[in-house]
């Protein structure tokens, strides 16, 4: 388990080191830079005041040389404060760089994914907790890999000067800071993942029954569950409360390991140090600098102590994310082969689970270039379904549902996204331009594309007038927009990819029928020639299409 949380956070680090080697070694070796100049700062003043001090008790003040040590600590003041405010500045902006590629990789992995799997991991919930595991992992590096590399370094280096002087204090010393203060506190550090497991799933639960408290709460007093629902909360509460407290114990376990360890050094190395004092093989100027040396090394470790507390919700974060960002490119629409013929339903039925009762049953036709086709039923008949499986989101529980005589799902995804398009009942828009909305469909789409889908969708007039026409910018969901401007936006989107098979969910509910028999009329142009399934319940609507399926007496 722990060699798999390892494995985790090495790749993680391995995509850092191949995005941002450079940034990586700078915010190191500054970080290393800074820690020296602090610890050299430290003991240098130290030996100065008690060189000068044993100077003047031996009356050889006028002969000390005050200019020297002088000089080099004003030195490493101006270094220790340059390096400190270079590596603050290096290391974030390598964070930074590299959390901004990382979301790129993660969110581009899951547009390669098919309908089906993406259809398991929607959902606020997993984008919450996917962004929130990208967070996390800013301590990989910043807290994390700095901090211990340099640690390293500072105590082998600190291990090599003290061997120069004697073999058993470097070995005293370097292991008591190595296995006391770095060792224990990632060992208590990992010992966390469960607590922060816990603590995820409680969060995540109060996080959701608080929600749906505060939006169903009519819902459920009629229903006498409010007093459950309640409870629940406070469960959930309860939950994440113990984690958190198991944490923050762990998290006092390693502070206290920490303190011990450089106590224990500094006792070590006070010990060690008066033998060879009273050994002759060093005076008393040098053992002030020894001692002064071995409490700047715990410095080292104090940086380390936070990387090392957030160890086992670090190792949660990278194994949920590194089946995301390995080897992740984002999928091309215009890498796709639009396919062309009939689309078939072959005995289609579909159920949602072993043991169900089946929503689609024995589903048979066969579509042909240019036609329309009404899929009529009351609800819960199978409209939506059946679009959901001829769009890929679903696969049948028997039957076959071919394209061309190809069927369904033997075609690779980039094929199929250019060949089948959904025009769903809600329509999905982002805080962006309109620009940047209609480019999801085609990234590469210029301005003359862009006003084209619009022309053909009934919204360039609208959308001219705009002050800043395309660059305009909606709110959440396409707010500044109408609801029927929205649904217009969205079919020009749908018109940039241009698929073969047009699906259309209800694309006019929540319309007066004026607005609505206009939207229709200007998709079902835009449509001319291609495959259409209009899922619909208004007769008005139906009679538009060349035939009428009707799910509730095939099935």
């Amino acid at each position: 388990m722990m060699a798999n949380g390892m494995k985790a956070l090495l790749s993680i680090l391995g995509l850092f080191w191949r995005g941002h080697p450079w940034w990586f070694l700078m915010g190191l070796v500054l970080a290393i830079l800074s820690l020296a100049a602090g610890i050299g700062l430290l003991a240098l003043a130290g030996w100065f005041i008690a060189a000068t001090a044993l100077a003047g008790a031996a009356g050889l003040g006028l002969a000390f040389n005050f200019f020297s040590p002088s000089a080099g600590i004003r030195f490493l003041a101006i270094l220790r404060t340059a390096g400190r405010y270079g590596e603050r500045v290096v290391t974030h902006e390598a964070t930074l760089r590299f959390l901004a590629k990382l979301r790129v990789t993660v969110f581009g992995s899951l547009l390669t994914h098919d309908f089906s799997s993406l259809a398991r991991i929607r959902g606020g919930d997993f984008l919450q907790r996917l962004t929130g595991d990208i967070d996390l992992l800013d301590a990989l590096y910043l807290r994390l890999a700095v901090p211990l590399l340099s640690a390293l370094t500072v105590i082998a280096a600190l291990s090599g000067l003290l061997l120069a002087l004697d073999i058993w204090l470097a070995l005293g010393v370097g292991a008591l800071l190595a296995l006391t203060g770095i060792l224990l506190p990632a060992l208590l550090g990992y010992a966390t993942r469960r607590a922060a497991r816990r603590l995820t799933v409680g969060e995540r639960a109060l996080r959701l029954r608080t929600v749906d408290l505060a939006r169903g709460q009519v819902e459920l007093a009629m229903a006498g569950r409010l007093a459950a629902q309640r409870d629940g909360i406070g469960k959930a509460h309860e939950v994440a409360e113990a984690a958190s407290m198991a944490i923050n114990r762990q998290e006092t376990l390693a502070g206290a390991s920490l303190f011990v360890a450089g106590q224990a050094a500094l006792a070590f190395a006070l010990w060690r140090g008066a033998v060879l004092l009273h050994d002759g093989q060093i005076d008393g100027a040098l053992l002030a600098m020894l001692l002064l040396l071995v409490l700047g090394a715990t410095e080292a470790l104090t940086l380390l102590r936070r990387g090392l507390f957030e160890l086992g919700r670090t190792i949660l974060a990278a194994r949920r994310i590194v089946p995301y960002a390995a080897g992740a490119q984002r999928l091309s629409l215009a890498s796709g082969r639009p396919l062309s013929g009939p689309l078939t339903l072959d005995a289609v039925s579909f159920r949602y689970a072993p043991g169900r009762h089946p929503v689609l049953n024995g589903i048979t036709d066969n579509i042909q270039p240019g036609e329309c086709v009404a899929l009529a039923g009351p609800s819960g008949s199978g409209k939506s379904t059946l679009l959901g499986l001829v769009a890929g989101m679903h696969m049948p529980s028997s039957g076959r549902i071919l394209i061309g005589g190809q069927a369904l799902d033997t075609i690779a995804e980039p094929d199929l996204r250019r060949t089948v398009g959904l025009l769903g009942q809600r329509t999905e828009l982002f805080r962006d331009s309109i620009a940047g909305n209609l480019r999801l469909a085609r990234p590469d789409a210029d301005e003359a594309a862009l006003w084209q889908a619009l022309r053909r969708a009934g919204l360039e007039q609208t959308i001219r007038r705009l002050p800043r026409g395309l660059e305009t910018v909606l709110g959440d969901e396409g707010i500044g927009l109408s609801g029927g401007e929205r649904r217009r936006l969205a079919l020009a989107r749908l018109i940039l990819i241009d698929p073969v098979i047009w699906l259309l969910d209800e694309p006019t509910e929540g319309l007066d029928r004026a607005l609505a028999a206009a939207v229709l009329d200007d998709i079902l142009a835009a449509a001319a020639g291609k495959i259409v399934l209009l899922a619909t319940h208004r007769p008005e609507e139906a009679a538009k299409a060349h035939r009428v399926l009707r799910l509730d007496m095939a099935s």
